[in-house]
């Protein structure tokens, strides 16, 4: 028998005690049954919405698939209606209801197909009692602000005692959009050593068991990015994900998995991975039982979520179309067992109300197709677009790797005039792991082995090398590792040792030639005797969060 979810409103924020249910939400089910005249809410009429219809050219699922016969076949049209006579509201999609006021949990008829797909496709026999449930969200970013809501309270510096101040735990080197939502709430952010499979559980339970009281509250939850880690592209592996979840259940932590990258994994690069970790491939990692899944192979292969070892219902799961679909759709998911969602409906009850009905009712009508469009994605659709998007990452991934890997070493030739003789040298001017998952190279820089190390030293190298490479004729813009640091002390201290390289955003028939470019420049500065004059560039202003 599966056990119930854990009881986790001790971590509830004062704020999130306080809140109640809608006084008009509570409402719409009275207001939505056939027949009754509803004179009670305040909802103008769709009749004098100005949106009849909702029309888009799409790709198919297969669309890209690289074997498409033409690329007419590749397209299609949908619409979505102005009214539908679907009486079920669970499959009805149209202008009328998606534009009109909704309830907190999103659009009924995307909601259930995400809530079918999480609960019984993607990651079934998650071991709590009853499962979890799901809220849709704006986006990730939305996401992370309201799950912090939830458990946190805010706290001003000189004004709030410090030993309540919340803290939360992330990876030495994560996103920096979700840890600055943490910090502009007075969060302590903590640090957490990574290797090439993300989180060491060590490192993590001696945090935890060293917890310095002075600070403030030991933290309580852990963010976490286990499926191409933003910025090093690891994967957890599974035993691992078991390791770190037995420390939180051992200290009391929630786990915040934020996993906008989650279909975009890349087993085979473990292969290429020559000389990583032994811990790096796990037996059984793409091996899953799930009830659906098993129709899909491709699911098959994917590395299992924290869901899926959650028997204490202490996994909060983030999940997003920004990269399956488009980022401009603002449109995700959170899913955690019900007491947790249930507060985060009373958050966005008075916040964003759910996301836009134009997207809402546009990826339902790709999705799910309504009441009349059999020619929908659906379930198998889904999974097919989402695997032929992973072939076509994977194959960007392996070109610029492929390139980084061919011109990693530089070498040089030292001879003396009196001798027949050179002696020839060769040094790695940089190191990398092919990345198991997501849109991103994390490259660490060799400096030491740069000609003007002991004269100029790392720093003043880095920033350089970075102003060496954004001017002619090279040209290549490269993130900074700074940028990535959790702390302040990794920033300054190990940072500017890393660049994070983009495989996915400039087009398939330049990526190569940037690539090259940016290899080609850092040969050329590793052969300078002098540091340029780059007064001209400024590297703060590159240093702004991105994405």
């Amino acid at each position: 028998m599966k056990p119930e979810p854990k009881d986790l409103s001790h971590y509830f924020s004062e704020l999130t005690k306080a809140r109640v249910p809608s006084d008009l939400k509570k409402y719409y089910e009275v207001f939505s049954r056939e027949g009754m005249g509803n004179l009670a809410g305040g909802l103008p009429t769709p009749n004098y919405f100005p949106f009849r219809t909702l029309e888009a050219t799409v790709l198919t699922a297969s669309g890209l698939d690289s074997s498409a016969k033409s690329d007419e076949s590749r397209h299609r049209q949908i619409e979505v209606p102005n009214r539908s006579d679907e009486a079920n509201v669970l499959r009805k999609v149209d202008v009328s209801t998606a534009l009109q006021y909704g309830t907190a949990e999103g659009y009924p008829s995307l909601r259930h197909w995400v809530r079918y797909i999480t609960r019984h496709v993607v990651h079934g026999h998650i071991p709590y009692k009853k499962g979890p449930e799901v809220i849709m969200t704006c986006g990730n970013t939305d996401g992370f602000n309201k799950v912090l809501q939830t458990f946190t309270d805010e706290w001003i510096d000189g004004r709030s005692p410090t030993a309540e101040r919340p803290a939360i735990l992330a990876e030495a080197f994560s996103y920096p959009g979700a840890l600055q939502t943490a910090l502009a709430r007075g969060m302590q952010v903590v640090s957490v050593d990574i290797d090439e499979c993300g989180i060491v559980p060590d490192a993590l339970d001696h945090v935890l068991a060293n917890w310095n009281w002075n600070l403030g509250r030991r933290p309580h939850l852990l963010y976490t990015v286990a499926v191409g880690q933003n910025p090093t592209g690891s994967v957890v592996p599974t035993q691992r994900k078991k390791q770190i979840y037995e420390i939180c259940t051992k200290y009391d932590v929630i786990i915040i998995e934020d996993e906008p990258y989650w279909f975009l994994q890349y087993p085979n690069a473990q292969e290429l991975n020559l000389d990583s970790n032994d811990d790096f491939v796990m037996e059984g990692d793409s091996v899953r039982s799930d009830s659906k899944s098993g129709s899909f192979p491709f699911l098959q292969r994917l590395a299992k979520s924290y869901l899926s070892i959650d028997v204490e219902g202490r996994v909060v799961r983030l999940d997003s179309f920004s990269k399956t679909m488009a980022p401009g759709c603002r449109l995700g998911w959170i899913t955690a067992q019900k007491a947790i969602i249930e507060k985060l409906v009373l958050i966005t009850e008075t916040s964003t109300q759910q996301p836009s009905g134009f997207v809402q009712s546009m990826v339902a009508q790709l999705l799910t197709g309504g009441k009349k469009d059999s020619d929908a994605w659906n379930i198998d659709g889904w999974i097919q677009w989402c695997e032929n998007l992973c072939n076509a990452y994977q194959k960007r991934m392996e070109q610029m790797c492929g390139i980084l890997d061919s011109g990693r070493v530089n070498v040089t030739t030292d001879s003396h005039k009196l001798s027949e003789w050179s002696v020839v040298r060769s040094s790695a001017m940089y190191d990398f792991k092919w990345p198991s998952g997501g849109m991103f190279v994390w490259v660490k820089m060799n400096y030491p082995t740069h000609p003007l190390f002991d004269e100029v030293g790392e720093e003043k190298l880095a920033e350089a090398l970075w102003k060496y490479l954004v001017e002619k004729p090279y040209m290549v813009a490269v993130a900074p590792g700074a940028m990535f640091g959790s702390t302040n002390s990794i920033k300054k201290e190990d940072g500017f040792r890393y660049f994070r390289l983009c495989f996915a955003a400039v087009e398939e028939s330049e990526l190569r030639g940037i690539t090259r470019r940016f290899c080609d420049g850092v040969r050329e500065f590793w052969g300078l005797k002098k540091l340029p004059d780059q007064e001209s560039v400024k590297l703060d202003a590159f240093l702004e969060p991105i994405n």
